[in-house]
């Protein structure tokens, strides 16, 4: 970023920009290190108070969120130098594996774990947006789960960020709205996403760039609660739009062999009218009924999936707060919101479960419902 765009000055923040023990790691590498690192941190905070949360919107982080992921950003690397005995900057997906593995072994909470994955994977983010590396990364280290309590499920007030982050997903300015420097940016970032030369990009690109596939996805699991699974089963014919259902026929449900017939938002139905006209323009999709491929033409997985689920919250107005979200948190939240406006023998027709008592399990009260409730008793 340039000096005239800074959103961060060092001069005028209350934390350091290089912590102590990092500042004394560097006195003991080359003489160059310590400008070089200042100067990388300092872009990088930039970017971070700038766009850092959601880059298409130029929304970035608060003062005391840098302050953590700075904190955490030089642990990082003082790792980094100390495993590779040299200075360096390249910090990859293999070598957060080693750290976290390492990590792991130590006597670490798991919420102080989990805070190491989100700055990695901010970092990474990073490098995606500024420097056009698609490092894609998601920790293979099997953190504890917390017994199932009302923090691990997405909240109704969250339905509408989180399907707007969707929307927003991977989007980029129109062609002719955005300055030539801006464009140049633009063709890096898109060249290395669809993995073609710059020189080859052209209009039609930045149009795929805002797909309707994300928000198709998300729009549909929030109203009927895909698992996993059923997002790597899902085929066109189960989309029903003379209807307005997703219809999942019984030899292809997962833990039933019923049809289900699950009612869908005018929203979601829009968003997937868009996506199925837009699916015909690619090539991965020929030959094949899924309804929802990754990036790399592969059924998306609980591992994918959580992953975007990261890439949404970071980009939404969603504060986790000690939550640990995972796509099963939807289906939790949609459970939720389902028995609490309609009641539990609707929600359980929406999630498709054969008992009632195996939907009362996934339901959910917040402390604020619990406050209302307790204020109109009497």
């Amino acid at each position: 970023m340039t000096a005239a765009s800074s959103a961060f000055d060092p001069d005028e923040h209350t934390f350091n920009l290089v912590t102590k023990p990092t500042k004394d790691a560097l006195d003991a590498l080359t003489p160059k290190a310590a400008h070089e690192y200042r100067a990388f941190k300092t872009d990088y905070l930039d970017w971070l108070a700038a766009m850092g949360k959601n880059p298409h919107r130029r929304r970035g982080y608060a003062d005391t969120t840098l302050e953590q992921i700075s904190i955490k950003t030089d642990q990082i690397f003082r790792w980094l130098w100390d495993t590779e005995g040299r200075y360096t900057l390249q910090f990859r997906p293999e070598d957060a594996d080693d750290l976290m593995s390492e990590y792991a072994r130590y006597d670490y909470t798991d919420a102080n774990l989990l805070t190491f994955v989100k700055v990695i994977k901010r970092y990474f983010k990073y490098l995606r947006f500024e420097k056009g590396r698609e490092y894609e990364w998601d920790c293979d280290v099997k953190l504890s789960e917390k017994q199932r309590t009302e923090r691990d499920y997405l909240r109704r007030d969250e339905f509408a960020p989180l399907y707007n982050a969707a929307l927003d997903h991977g989007s980029v300015r129109h062609y002719n709205q955005v300055t030539p420097e801006e464009r140049d940016r633009i063709k890096a970032h898109l060249a290395q996403r669809f993995e073609k030369p710059k020189k080859n990009i052209t209009p039609a690109d930045f149009e795929r760039a805002n797909s309707y596939k994300v928000a198709s996805l998300v729009g549909v699991t929030l109203d009927v609660g895909l698992r996993p699974i059923e997002v790597t089963r899902a085929v066109v014919t189960w989309v029903n739009q003379r209807d307005n259902t997703l219809d999942i026929p019984g030899d292809e449900a997962t833990k039933s062999d019923n049809d289900w017939k699950c009612r869908l938002s005018d929203r979601s139905m829009r968003a997937l009218g868009r996506w199925l006209d837009e699916r015909k323009q690619y090539e991965k999709y020929a030959g094949t009924d899924a309804l929802w491929l990754n990036r790399r033409g592969n059924p998306y997985e609980s591992r994918t999936l959580n992953y975007l689920l990261d890439q949404l919250i970071e980009d939404s107005s969603i504060e986790p707060t000690g939550r640990d979200l995972t796509w099963y948190s939807l289906r939790h939240g949609v459970a939720t919101a389902w028995a609490n406006e309609e009641g539990l023998q609707h929600a359980r027709e929406q999630l498709r479960h054969e008992k009632v008592e195996t939907t009362m399990r996934y339901v959910h009260s917040s402390a604020d419902e619990r406050g209302e409730m307790a204020n109109s008793l009497w």
